[in-house]
């Protein structure tokens, strides 16, 4: 198992990639930090993750840039480190622009919350926490 012991923190974990991602870090034997905005759908991938009970669920919405230093301190506080990052998270529309909500079509999608993703956490992070980073990008 190539992430025994491992923690590995998943933004955008509730579905899709973030799921996938997810469980197969889980059968690899990581420790899952999993977050996105919607807890119920965490807990859900949660439980189809081997070894449930060391996964820790923390909602986190990427848009509220300022919450950003308390959800770190909170993952290094219950699993002490941070061993890998994948940003996967992002605002995402299915549909047609014309239909959609505005703020999905022009305003909060993945180059915004990378910018403020950027800004207020990257620097901290590779400075002292986090030894690899990987960033998803599907929806941009």
């Amino acid at each position: 198992m190539r992430f025994t012991n491992q923690v590995v923190w998943i933004t955008g974990a509730s579905s899709g990639i973030g799921e996938a991602l997810a469980m197969g870090f889980a059968r690899e034997g990581a420790r899952l930090v999993l977050s996105s905005r919607r807890a119920t759908e965490l807990e859900r991938v949660r439980a189809t993750c081997v070894q449930l009970e060391k996964h820790l669920i923390l909602p986190l919405d990427l848009t509220q840039g300022d919450t950003f230093a308390a959800a770190r301190d909170e993952v290094l506080r219950q699993c002490g480190r941070i061993d890998l990052l994948v940003n996967n998270g992002g605002v995402s529309q299915r549909g047609l622009a014309a239909d959609g909500r505005e703020e999905a079509t022009f305003g909060m999608g993945g180059p915004e919350i990378f910018a403020i993703y950027l800004k207020r956490w990257v620097p901290w992070l590779v400075s002292r926490v986090v030894r690899r980073m990987k960033f998803v990008t599907g929806n941009s």
